[in-house]
């Protein structure tokens, strides 16, 4: 009995190694989608607490400023540092967008390459099928023509004997 061989099996292999690599990278590229989705969130937290801070110290300035009891260079010195941390924060924070951006894009492209090979593995194994169910066919009708011939000869061996 002939045995089925599918000739491009090593395409089809090579296909299906570089899907499951792809859903790797993909997955990799969501990890780092995550992590900078992160960052971005604590950044922000941390320009809303210097923007909260800024508040309370320009409060307490004005406070001591009318009381005029206090010397409020120190106030004015931690201000122009707060201020400062927040400029940095938010430059920081945009930076951040960026960076969110690009891994946005990372894995958009990882997707649409995973939905490439995908789709090649998934194409050679419906050919690999169509070849397996064609074999099947074959073997089938090859074996019927074979009992059909020795129906045929056990028949005329009967009709010759009688």
């Amino acid at each position: 009995m002939p045995a089925f061989r599918f000739r491009l099996q090593t395409v089809l292999d090579r296909r299906v190694q570089a899907r499951n690599s792809a859903e790797a990278a993909l997955i990799e590229k969501r990890l780092i989608l995550a992590t900078e989705r992160c960052k971005l969130k604590n950044l922000i937290e941390q320009e809303q607490s210097i923007g909260l801070q800024i508040a309370e110290v320009r409060r307490k300035f004005m406070v001591r400023a009318q009381s005029k009891s206090t010397p409020i260079d120190c106030l004015a010195g931690y201000l122009c540092g707060l201020q400062q941390d927040l400029s940095d924060t938010r430059d920081a924070v945009r930076q951040q967008h960026k960076a969110v951006e690009d891994a946005q894009t990372q894995m958009r492209e990882a997707e649409s390459y995973l939905a490439k090979c995908s789709r090649g593995a998934e194409t050679l194994k419906r050919y690999r099928e169509r070849l397996w169910d064609q074999f099947v066919r074959t073997l089938a009708q090859k074996e019927t023509i074979d009992e059909d011939e020795s129906a045929i000869v056990a028949h005329l061996k009967r009709s010759r004997g009688l």
